[in-house]
């Protein structure tokens, strides 16, 4: 049943995750359509200081700025004690409606684009000191035209430097996605299909900017291939893949998916079991994508530079070809008609 928030009109629902639901509302005073997200805190047991990182998660967020970050409008409470926020509502679907939606091939095409705006908004994220550590197309939104957002900062890790008067607890007791949709309450953070290996075994302080780079390449990965790096028949199939980093079957699908190959290598830098041999963060994943983007701007310049030239040879031809017509034409017209023979 849809909470009782004097100041919003419910419009419907929008998602129901983990930690909380969100609604679709207008906002009475300012007469505005926005999202709110309500806490499941007097749903669920809270044994893992559920509110404590809702209330983080919107004050986390409320300090980040940056167009691919949702800003954070208002946090509250509702008569019964559990809090919400409100936030920009996000016209689009997340990525992982997109997958669902969209042919292989077609999603390949798109794939560069939506990993450019990832990388950036991932960089910017690391830069300010938190670790998302649910990176997964569910938490990924798409605009209309290709914009793409990052949601979902219930689960982040906050490193130093950042301030936070409810800073997310630090224990390894918190939710666990087995899959890219199931959720459930265990002794790991994220979801096992797209997790790297020191995340998945609960080696919390190994867990930095390096475990969100891995999510990235999982991303990359079932974009390019349809299926997430981790697959199995049984939750517990992926988990032990996970935690073992088993990733033949990941590196061999990509290899043979037949995707742009620049970015079938930034994910296989990506999903690698060993930290320091993936890229550092977010900004290094940027910089690739922007040196590569650069690189082929040159030769995008000069085909369109030949296309133009080309074209200029063409329209000059066909100038000079109706100007020959046209001078025959006339010169036809003025010449003396010879008189008939008697």
């Amino acid at each position: 049943m849809p909470p009782d928030v004097p100041r919003y009109e419910i419009l419907g629902e929008l998602g129901r995750g983990a930690m909380g639901v969100v609604y679709k509302v207008r906002d009475r005073q300012l007469n505005r359509i926005v999202a709110i997200k309500v806490s499941l805190a007097g749903e669920i047991q809270d044994e893992s200081g559920l509110t404590t990182r809702f209330i983080a998660e919107a004050q986390v967020a409320a300090q980040l700025e940056h167009p691919s970050i949702t800003p954070i409008y208002d946090l509250d409470y509702l008569p019964d004690g559990r809090p919400y926020f409100t936030m920009r509502l996000i016209e689009g679907k997340s990525l992982a409606e997109h997958l669902a939606q969209t042919p292989g091939a077609a999603m390949r095409e798109k794939c560069r684009t939506i990993a450019e705006g990832l990388a950036e908004a991932l960089a910017y994220v690391h830069s300010r000191g938190i670790v998302h550590r649910d990176l997964k197309p569910a938490n990924v939104m798409v605009g209309e035209t290709s914009e793409v957002s990052i949601v979902d900062l219930g689960l982040v890790k906050v490193l130093q430097g950042f301030s936070s008067a409810t800073r997310p607890p630090v224990h390894s007791s918190s939710r666990v996605h087995t899959d890219c949709g199931e959720t459930q309450y265990g002794d790991i953070m994220g979801t096992f299909a797209f997790m790297p290996p020191e995340q998945a075994i609960g080696e919390v302080d190994q867990v930095g900017p390096h475990s969100d780079v891995f999510a990235f390449g999982a991303i990359l990965c079932q974009m390019l291939t349809g299926q997430p790096p981790y697959t199995g028949a049984t939750i517990e199939d992926v988990r032990r893949r996970a935690v073992q980093g088993d990733l033949s079957d990941a590196h061999q699908r990509l290899v043979s998916c037949g995707g742009d190959a620049e970015l079938v290598q930034l994910a296989l830098r990506c999903l690698n079991a060993e930290p320091s041999n993936r890229p550092a963060d977010g900004a290094e994943i940027a910089q690739m994508l922007a040196a590569k983007r650069r690189a082929k701007e040159p030769e995008a310049n000069l085909q369109s530079a030949e296309q133009g030239r080309l074209s200029g040879w063409a329209s000059t031809l066909w100038r000079c070809a109706a100007a020959a017509v046209a001078l025959a034409l006339s010169w036809f017209g003025t010449r003396p008609h010879s008189e008939p023979d008697a």
